[in-house]
């Protein structure tokens, strides 16, 4: 909780912060906008007086006629200038020093003169009589004033509209992060319970909820995860407790025997028998377990498959004498990322298993298609249903108990396949038989 109200009030802060940020640049250039306007308001009437009064020059007197200009503006005044010097002042007078430096301005182009009482000038040359120029003045007093006001006004105005910004910021803040406070609590509850079946909710599919989503699917795979592991001690204890108890029972029957009436060497070799059993289902174990921390993928290397596949194939023919073996190899070398002790565990589990559903002939093909090699193992047995098919890839399964094994052949074979980046599939051949295809990625 103390997270989230932190996050709220760092981005109430940020939404203040740039609001006024916002409001300086918004009260700057409206200022500044209605300062020209003001500004060009006034030239345009500084500029309309001084061409009037441009064309109302006495010719006879060189004098501004004073019946014929009239003063419209508030604080205004008409300065007749010859040869830079002001002749005559009709209006309100400006002081001599703005009179002074009117003189040196530009003609028709409005200027402003600073200093303790501002003008805005304009200038006009007569038309009528030449070196006379028309100089209009106003007080620019008056616009700054109004510029004050506006600017008093808008610090006036600001304090309520932050504190109205801040609490719409904190509002917004408080309403958009109430899904992580859900969040917060469903892991709190999930950590302090170990419930993973607890889920976020799900409401909305913004960002917040694709992250829900995502902490959804992790817990998935997390209980998933403990299921399995649940699962896995509770196989194994079983698994290791059937040789163990067997080799403990042979172990009590030769001790519990008359020695004259002992034969330790067939005890022994029970024992040893029973131990080479329990040694490979450990090994198998372990393989599996590296496979689940991702250390297979680390001690990948490459092969050839066609090699593989064929020392794979002689090692089977040497364990089964005699057995009906038909091997189909790639004319070209075909190269995957697997090791060779690897990728000869993975057929090799595949033959055993061949062989074992089979009634007289297992098959092995090599090839090459597209960027994948495919390794198929094909057998004549009575195959397996559909129903079956994934669930032969689980640990501790076997289909028929009799046959021996540990159901760790093909979950292992699986992995190996999976460690590459491919896949291991079961399916039906065209003799109803099982078959196992490998889809392994080629290498370089």
């Amino acid at each position: 909780m103390t997270t989230w109200r932190n996050i709220s009030l760092r981005i109430t802060l940020l939404w203040v912060l740039l609001f006024l940020i916002s409001l300086t640049i918004f009260s700057a250039l409206a200022s500044s906008f209605v300062l020209n306007a003001r500004q060009a308001a006034l030239d345009t009437k500084l500029s309309a007086q001084a061409r009037v009064a441009s064309t109302s020059i006495d010719g006879a007197t060189s004098r501004l006629d004073t019946d014929a200009v009239v003063l419209r503006i508030r604080g205004f005044c008409l300065i007749l200038y010859r040869t830079g010097e002001p002749i005559q002042i009709e209006g309100l007078h400006p002081t001599p020093a703005a009179i002074k430096r009117a003189a040196a301005l530009p003609e028709n182009v409005p200027a402003t003169i600073e200093g303790p009482t501002p003008y805005r000038v304009f200038k006009v040359a007569s038309p009528d009589v030449p070196g006379t120029i028309v100089a209009a003045f106003a007080y620019q007093q008056p616009i700054y004033d109004s510029m004050q006001v506006l600017h008093r006004s808008f610090a006036k105005a600001i304090v309520p509209i932050v504190l109205l910004s801040a609490f719409l910021g904190w509002l917004i803040a408080r309403t958009s992060l109430a899904p992580v406070d859900r969040m917060v609590q469903t892991a709190r509850a999930v950590a302090r319970s170990g419930r993973l079946s607890n889920r976020f909710n799900v409401s909305t599919h913004d960002e917040l909820g694709r992250l829900a989503l995502t902490f959804n699917e992790m817990l998935d795979r997390i209980e998933l995860s403990f299921q399995r592991e649940r699962a896995f001690i509770g196989d194994v204890s079983h698994e290791l407790r059937q040789p163990l108890a067997a080799i403990a029972a042979e172990a009590e029957s030769t001790l519990s025997r008359p020695r004259q009436h002992v034969d330790y060497e067939s005890a022994l070799r029970a024992i040893l028998s029973r131990t080479h059993q329990l040694s490979g289902t450990i090994s198998d174990m372990l393989l599996l377990a590296r496979a689940d921390a991702g250390a297979l993928a680390d001690k990948l290397g490459r092969c050839e498959a066609n090699e593989a596949v064929s020392e794979a194939c002689a090692d089977m023919r040497t364990r089964r004498a005699g057995a009906a073996l038909l091997v189909r190899l790639c004319k070209n070398p075909v190269r995957v990322p697997l090791s060779a002790p690897l990728l000869e565990r993975l057929i090799s589990n595949l033959l055993m298993n061949a062989f074992r559903a089979a009634k007289s002939q297992v098959s092995i093909s090599v090839a090459a298609i597209r960027d994948h090699a495919q390794i198929t193992v094909d057998d004549d047995g009575p195959g397996i249903p559909k129903s079956e098919r994934e669930l032969i890839f689980r640990r501790f399964v076997r289909r028929d108990v009799s046959s021996g094994g540990t159901g760790l052949g093909l979950p292992i074979a699986a992995a190996i396949a999976e460690a590459c980046g491919g896949h291991l599939r079961a399916s039906e051949n065209e003799h109803g038989g099982a078959r196992f295809t490998a889809l392994l990625p080629l290498s370089s």
